[in-house]
């Protein structure tokens, strides 16, 4: 998969989720820093363990996840 920032997003794997708020890892690596990150509209149903597309909310620590890539 392809995790390179661009004006899509950036891909990341879902750490772990708490209801609407979600940990993300950059690479799908543990990270000592998770990244706060909540969906964009209620649609979107990412679970641990899944791959995903986000981007940085403008002026907050929060990522905005855009899709839940397709699982294999």
């Amino acid at each position: 998969m392809n995790d390179e920032a661009d004006n899509t997003g950036r891909v990341m794997r879902v750490a772990a989720s708490f209801g609407a708020r979600f940990e993300l890892t950059p690479d799908g690596l543990p990270s000592a820093d998770p990244i706060p990150a909540r969906p964009r509209g209620k649609k979107l149903k990412p679970v641990a363990g899944d791959f995903v597309r986000a981007r940085p909310l403008e002026g907050e620590k929060d990522w905005q996840i855009e899709e839940v890539l397709e699982r294999a």
